[in-house]
């Protein structure tokens, strides 16, 4: 499962860009996975690829229903 880090500094005003930091991710088909505090600002944010997600199962069609293995 591919990952993407990136490193985020939140300066004194706490978050404000994080919340589009994320939708921006999320736009691409990252989901966050962890947010790991490096110190009072500084923050390294691990994404994982939804998309791979739903790939990585396997579909199974049958006559009447979907079933995702």
């Amino acid at each position: 499962m591919p990952y993407r880090v990136v490193e985020y500094d939140s300066g004194p005003k706490d978050m404000p860009g994080m919340e589009a930091l994320l939708n921006a991710w999320a736009a691409e088909g990252y989901s966050l996975h962890q947010a790991v505090r490096e110190s009072t600002y500084r923050w390294v944010l691990i994404f994982s690829s939804t998309i791979l997600h739903l790939r990585a199962g396997q579909v199974n069609l049958g006559s009447d229903a979907l079933s995702i293995e």
